[in-house]
């Protein structure tokens, strides 16, 4: 019984990864293509909320917010997602909050959501 359970989990996750990815290359405007990245992350993970970072090329990381909305810009190195991108690895943590590399700036307007 665990077994099915497992599988059709897997089958669920596999059938949203695929929705995503029609859904994300529906469209080429990059504000939807944005939006459509956001929310196919937060029904996948499952999320309250997400944000997805965009590399400027003036060096900095652009917070795209959940509607699509810019939020904040950060330099590379600062806050969790500008380590993740100067070390080129995921920063996976519970408490994002204990973190050494942690920066309520970072979050915007989510930091009291963390």
């Amino acid at each position: 019984a665990v077994q099915i359970e497992v599988h059709k989990d897997r089958q669920k996750r596999m059938l949203m990864l695929h929705e995503a990815a029609i859904s994300i290359s529906s469209d080429l405007q990059l504000s939807v293509v944005c939006k459509s990245i956001i929310e196919s992350a937060t029904r996948l993970v499952p999320a309250e909320w997400c944000v997805l970072y965009l590399h400027e090329r003036q060096g900095s990381l652009q917070q795209i917010l959940s509607g699509g909305q810019r939020g904040v810009s950060l330099e590379l190195g600062s806050g969790l997602s500008g380590a993740a991108w100067t070390q080129r690895s995921p920063i996976v943590t519970c408490a994002p909050e204990d973190h050494p590399q942690y920066s309520a700036h970072a979050y915007g307007a989510f930091a009291a959501r963390v």
